[in-house]
């Protein structure tokens, strides 16, 4: 009896299935679209993902950033109350450089674009100027393809020394080693010592690294530094520091300390994470 009942079912799903071929065939081509659908947005979100943390990788891992603003903020954001705070000051980053526990390292660094850069009878414009301090390579990696990074003494002396981004390599030394040649900015010149792998841009943007000089600091803030200058100190957290709670807690105490704030004064800079920003466009893609 039970065989004939499962003989009789499987005939009639056949039958029905004979019967009714092309909805058959529609049904299961719906179900394979919708399969793969499910897997290319998938697909698409984690290369968009891979895409952001690559396009933020600049920011650096286990990194807090000193700065004026903060880099998250809501449609109530009070921006006359952080108009009137001070930058970041050198001598504030010294300090943090001499007395914090829990780093790996301690930097400054600032920018100036849209400047012309010169070398002979050839020239690049739209070019960012990135002025840092010894331990900015502590901070996010610099992608060098040839030469090297700065030595401390070049820095500490502001010495005029370059290392150039995969544009400007190309359009001022074309046919030749950029390394040991000599370009001007704003007629002032400095040797090259290294050449930077070629980049390309990001999702999100971010800097042109491609179209990116890096020179010491101090040689950056002769040339540039006027009192509308806003640099950034950056901090490398300790590797053993889980969420850089340690090393927050004490960014935070030894600001406040150096610009005199009492215990019921508002913090007057902002400490920032690149997971802040990262969030923040996670959120909008």
């Amino acid at each position: 009896m039970y065989l004939r009942l499962l003989y009789e079912s499987f005939n009639f799903a056949w039958q029905a299935l004979k019967s009714n071929v092309l909805r058959t065939i529609l049904s299961l081509l719906g179900v394979t679209v919708g399969i793969f659908a499910i897997i290319a947005a998938y697909t698409v979100a984690d290369a968009m993902t891979r895409s952001i943390n690559d396009s933020l990788s600049f920011l650096g891992e286990k990194v807090i950033y000193v700065q004026k603003w903060p880099w998250v903020f809501d449609a109530n954001f009070p921006w006359w109350k952080y108009f009137n705070r001070p930058s970041p000051k050198y001598a504030e980053y010294k300090y943090l450089e001499k007395n914090l526990v829990n780093q790996a390292g301690t930097s400054i660094f600032d920018s100036k674009g849209g400047l012309t850069l010169k070398s002979k009878n050839n020239s690049i414009e739209d070019i960012a100027a990135l002025g840092v301090s010894y331990a900015y390579n502590v901070v996010t990696e610099i992608p060098i393809e040839n030469g090297r990074y700065f030595v401390p003494q070049e820095t500490e002396s502001g010495k005029h020394v370059a290392l150039i981004g995969y544009e400007i390599a190309n359009t001022l030394f074309p046919n030749s080693n950029p390394i040991g040649q000599t370009f001007k900015i704003r007629g002032i010149p400095f040797v090259v010592i290294a050449t930077l792998k070629k980049q390309g841009s990001g999702l999100i943007g971010g800097p042109d690294f491609d179209k990116a000089t890096f020179i010491p600091y101090d040689a950056f803030s002769r040339m540039f530094q006027s009192r509308y200058s806003d640099p950034t100190i950056a901090v490398k957290g300790l590797p053993d520091d889980e969420g850089l709670l340690e090393l927050e807690a004490e960014m935070r105490g030894i600001m406040r300390g150096k610009r005199g704030l009492k215990p019921s004064e508002d913090d007057s800079f902002s400490l920032n994470r690149p997971e802040m920003a990262a969030s923040v466009v996670a959120s909008i893609s």
